[in-house]
């Protein structure tokens, strides 16, 4: 039962896109990386996004007594030492591993990505935007990071800038649904410092910009028809319903719905960008 809780504290789907972000950065290669880099750099990015969410639970521990008191650590299944020792030793595998994939890929991973992480949920998550900001930019880095130990930074861009705005949207409304705990222990979030309806107007624009921004890339080349035909029905289209949703709903519920859409909203944009290619 132990290994399950270990499991569940990793957020399985979060790995999951994590890695899929490594294999669809690979395959914008002419040359397709060796399956061994390959599986290096997915056990890279899928470790550290684990080890990052034990210390983000260890951090928000009390907090999620209230907001999600059904994770491991609240419900007791698991104690904070077990945890310590956990994400010690998914940061230090992970960042041995990345060793192997040159000193670009170990530089991002041991010297931007893993301190970027322990800030993030130590110091800047409960800072209104700007932790938002972070993990935003730590979620986008993972292509850069791909991009890298595969031979060019520059494929990993794109898909970067375009996960850094898919979740800051979603870290945003993450924060909109906590703001009950958030309020009991004083996070300074956005939500909190300026209200939840100012905060759904900001939602509501950075959509607005998202669906702007994720045409460019079909607009300016770099991807193809199928990209443009996935990213409309799949992601554009939700999203417009999801602006209207935000500024029509008075009530402030159902953000933990919004937020699991927009997660699979992810899933179905990394899926355009690899039809991008063709």
């Amino acid at each position: 039962m132990k290994i399950f809780y270990y499991y569940k504290i990793s957020r399985p789907i979060n790995i999951f896109l994590g890695s899929m972000s490594v294999l669809i950065t690979a395959t914008f290669f002419t040359q397709f990386p060796s399956v061994i880099k390959l599986i290096f750099a997915m056990l890279v990015v899928m470790l550290l996004n684990a080890a990052a969410n034990c210390v983000n639970d260890i951090c928000d521990i009390e907090i999620d007594k209230i907001n999600r008191p059904n994770r491991p650590l609240p419900v007791g299944k698991l104690n904070i030492s077990e945890v310590k020792i956990f994400a010690i030793i998914l940061f230090v595998v992970g960042n041995v591993i990345s060793f192997s994939l040159g000193i670009v890929s170990f530089i991002i991973s041991m010297f931007i990505a893993t301190p970027l992480m322990i800030v993030y949920a130590t110091k800047l998550k409960q800072i209104a935007i700007w932790g938002n900001l972070l993990v935003s930019f730590i979620l986008g880095l993972a292509f850069i990071f791909a991009g890298s130990a595969f031979g060019n930074y520059k494929v990993g861009i794109v898909p970067a800038v375009l996960t850094f705005l898919f979740s800051l949207i979603r870290e945003i409304i993450k924060d909109m649904e906590d703001v009950k705990g958030d309020e009991q222990f004083n996070a300074n979030t956005l939500p909190v410092k300026i209200g939840t309806d100012k905060t759904k107007s900001i939602v509501a624009f950075l959509m607005f910009v998202l669906i702007i921004v994720i045409l460019i890339p079909y607009l300016i080349e770099i991807y193809g028809i199928y990209y443009l035909i996935v990213v409309v029905i799949s992601v554009e289209i939700p999203v417009i319903l999801m602006i209207g949703y935000l500024l029509i709903n008075k009530k402030q519920k159902k953000y933990y719905h919004l937020a699991r859409i927009l997660k699979v909203e992810m899933f179905f944009g990394l899926l355009s960008i690899y039809l991008g290619k063709f």
